[in-house]
């Protein structure tokens, strides 16, 4: 049996072609027999004659799948063809199934255990994981888990889910206009998509999972908007001509292909670090990418838009933007009493109380 995935990629002078591993599974062990770029077709030539070449074995069907990685793959393969499940769970089940294959996709089903699972979930929060997202990680191991049981891919005994470990670790710092441009101005020249991904986020207020899909074909250049793509559906949301202009540079012709130079799962993952460290460099307190978008959110308000016109920009209703996204500073609150007169005597014709008793008793 051979099975073909991609690794990485797309080649950065070829959006259509990727860098793929085919390997061999048998006896319970996986064999490396071809790497290299190509696209789907010239992947499939390469590999026919080494089809060709090999002698059909019978092998039992457990040794087909001899790794958690393999498990993941082939039960993900599965959920994704299922059409009751919706797209966020299917992306949100992607997503988990990939950081548990980076940190333990190399043991072996027959060792899988609750002690693995509790040094896994020890290796996530070290990597600043919160605990509710180690905790949907696992279940996602288990669903694995249970469902390669019941079609002899997995023991049939039960994976018992480790005691959680609660670390608070959720950084919910929403930075200002000026920390953000000081952290964009510290970041690294080695890492010119990085700084296109940030600008588009602060200019945007789009998710980052929203950039790192984003295409040349979806920037409209004389209308100054982008087509964006998210959970809640598409939308078009406005962006500044300073970021059009510093992005012009870079248009490949024809404009085709994604504007980041990098894989999603890089885009998505790396520029956490990336930004951690510019913030460090820049001496403010770090944020993480989808603070930005509350920034451009409480930016939007403080400047007197209506929640329909932000819902519009970032893509969601008015009691979402008011109940999870507005969060006031108290110098603008403070601001907004002062000029509504809040706590002062307002000028004019106006007797205190003790004024008026004084003058009625007389």
């Amino acid at each position: 049996m051979i099975k073909c995935r991609i690794v990485r990629g797309p080649h950065p002078d070829d959006p259509n072609r990727w860098y793929w591993q085919a390997v061999t599974y048998g006896d319970g062990e996986q064999r490396t027999i071809w790497t290299g770029w190509g696209s789907v077709e010239e992947v499939k030539a390469a590999l026919a004659p080494l089809l060709m070449g090999m002698q059909a074995a019978p092998s039992r069907r457990e040794d087909r799948v001899s790794t958690v990685q393999d498990l993941l793959e082939v039960w993900l393969a599965w959920q994704l063809g299922q059409p009751n499940l919706s797209e966020g769970r299917k992306l949100n089940s992607k997503k988990e199934a990939e950081h548990v294959a980076a940190v333990i996709g190399d043991v072996l089903i027959l060792r899988l255990d609750t002690t693995t699972l509790t040094e896994y979930q020890r290796v996530r929060l070290r990597e600043g994981a919160s605990t509710g997202v180690i905790r949907n990680e696992i279940s996602t191991v288990i669903q694995a888990w249970n469902w390669g049981g019941e079609r002899g891919l997995a023991p049939e005994r039960r994976l018992r889910r480790p005691r959680l470990q609660h670390k608070s670790v959720r950084n919910d710092y929403v930075p200002d206009l000026v920390e953000f441009w000081k952290a964009v101005d510290a970041l690294p020249d080695s890492r010119p998509w990085a700084r296109t991904m940030l600008l588009l986020l602060g200019a945007t207020g789009a998710r980052p999972s929203e950039i790192a899909a984003l295409t040349w074909e979806d920037i409209h250049w004389r209308r100054r908007t982008v087509r964006l793509d998210g959970k809640t559906g598409k939308r078009l949301a406005v962006v500044s001509q300073e970021v059009l202009d510093e992005l012009a540079p870079h248009r490949p012709d024809p404009a085709t292909g994604r504007v980041l130079s990098v894989s999603l799962t890089t885009a998505r993952v790396d520029i956490r670090k990336i930004l951690r460290d510019a913030c460090v460099a820049a001496n403010v307190t770090p944020f993480l990418p989808m603070s930005i978008r509350k920034m451009v959110e409480n930016a939007m308000f403080d400047a007197g838009a209506d929640p329909g016109v932000v819902s519009r920009q970032l893509g969601h209703t008015p009691e979402v933007s008011l109940r999870h996204y507005r969060r006031a500073k108290s110098a603008r609150v403070d601001e907004v009493l002062a000029r509504a007169g809040i706590g002062t005597r307002p000028d004019g014709n106006v007797v205190s109380l003790a004024e008026h008793r004084k003058a009625k008793d007389s």
